[in-house]
């Protein structure tokens, strides 16, 4: 799964984003009353400078493979899970993580 830059998946309830292989967000990905939830079941997840997840009641970042941060995390009112089962997470110096 590929978001484009300026892109926008929006939801009033939850948004989940599934893939087996990698999935890379450069747009925005919004869940006004629920939760953001992106699952990466063999590949990576590559959340790019221009990319913005944003979870009223939280964000969920599970990938097999290495998680890159380098746009914006927000959950207004619930945790942010970030959990790589077989690489690492990096925030980079552009990434914010804010809940």
């Amino acid at each position: 799964i590929t978001t484009g830059a300026g892109s926008d998946i929006t939801a009033k309830e939850n948004v989940k984003l599934y893939a087996t292989n990698d999935i890379t967000n450069a747009g925005n990905v919004t869940s006004n009353e629920g939760k953001v939830d992106v699952y990466s079941d063999q590949g990576k997840f590559t959340n790019t400078q221009t990319g913005n997840l944003n979870g009223d009641k939280g964000v969920e970042i599970n990938a097999h493979q290495d998680i890159v941060n380098a746009g914006n995390v927000t959950s207004d009112n619930g945790p942010i899970t970030v959990n790589s089962t077989n690489g690492n997470f990096t925030n980079e110096p552009t990434g914010n993580l804010k809940a």
